[in-house]
């Protein structure tokens, strides 16, 4: 199984959000949330939500020489960078603002 890092976790009574990265088989990069919960169902009409964020492997080396520092990997990059509750859209934001191109998907 790919490496993948935890971006943001967190969990009580009413949701639980997971948002990781990982280099899938092909060599693109995937931004993966996923949602569930009380709260989820209030928000969006449904208990669970998915959402995910696809850097296409020709656009990775143009992620990795705006992010990564030191001797660092692009997924320690992502997470060192995008590490909170609002890693999902603030990785989303950084790509746009960059000129990175990527593919989005949301289901509830």
């Amino acid at each position: 199984m790919n490496e993948k890092v935890t971006l943001y976790f967190y969990q009580d009574e009413n949701i639980k959000i997971n948002i990781a990265a990982y280099i899938d088989d092909s060599g693109h990069l995937r931004i993966e949330g996923y949602d569930i919960g009380k709260s989820v169902k209030k928000l969006k009409g449904s208990s669970d939500c998915e959402y995910f964020i696809t850097v296409k492997n020709d656009f990775v080396p143009l992620l990795k020489n705006f992010l990564i520092q030191k001797n660092e990997s692009l997924l320690e990059a992502i997470k060192n960078k995008f590490n909170n509750n609002r890693a999902f859209s603030s990785f989303k934001e950084y790509l746009k603002k960059n000129n990175i191109e990527f593919e989005q998907f949301y289901w509830n």
